[in-house]
């Protein structure tokens, strides 16, 4: 177990799950790193915020996507965590080390991933603050509106799924905006059908 020294000490403290990721140590320490898979997927369906479990699956992890899922599930399992947690530190074995491919991925994430360090993922809502701007710009207000709430819904599931938002707060703003405009709008077309009506008076009698 010398191979994975953080991961094991965490499932040593985590009793309940202890024995399908000991097994799932076990198999990946042979180089089964399917069966290491499926025990690992197992643990996280029982607990989604075991970091034991989530620096296991970052370390079977082969591709760019499967990376940035273990990391946001590891840094939601870390906020989760009542205690300190330490920076993450897993040392790769040679046969998993080639497993994973450190040459598809960019300089600045390899040698993160090397020294054992997280950064949050990040996603930026600029194109899409300036479509809905667009839509709204042209006339289309109701199209506007149903893509400014999609975008919305999306930048918030992303922010669930820890990953740090840019540019929500322009969505926000314009959807408010968007909403004031009609407010006014409305309150102007209720002043030109009601005013006249106000003005003309009661019609006198014969």
């Amino acid at each position: 177990m010398g191979q994975y020294p953080l991961a094991f000490e965490r499932i040593k403290a985590n009793p309940p799950l202890m024995s399908d990721l000991k097994r799932a140590q076990d198999f990946l320490n042979a180089g089964d790193g399917a069966r290491a898979r499926e025990l690992v997927s197992a643990a996280l369906r029982d607990n989604p915020f075991d970091e034991a479990a989530w620096e296991l699956a970052l370390q079977l992890s082969s591709t760019d996507d499967q990376r940035e899922k273990a990391r946001a599930g590891l840094l939601r399992a870390r906020k989760n965590s009542s205690g300190p947690v330490g920076p993450l530190t897993p040392v790769l074995s040679p046969r998993l080390a080639q497993d994973v491919d450190f040459g598809a991925i960019g300089q600045p994430e390899r040698s993160n991933a090397i020294a054992g360090q997280i950064s949050t993922p990040s996603k930026s809502f600029l194109a899409e603050a300036i479509v809905t701007w667009l839509l709204y710009y042209i006339g289309l207000g109701v199209v506007g509106l149903g893509a400014n709430i999609y975008f919305l819904i999306a930048a918030n599931r992303y922010r669930e799924a820890g990953y740090e938002v840019q540019n929500g707060g322009c969505l926000i703003a314009l959807l408010a905006a968007h909403m004031v405009l009609f407010v006014l709008g409305c309150l102007v077309a209720l002043i030109v059908l009601v005013a006249p009506m106000l003005m003309s008076g009661p019609t006198p009698a014969g």
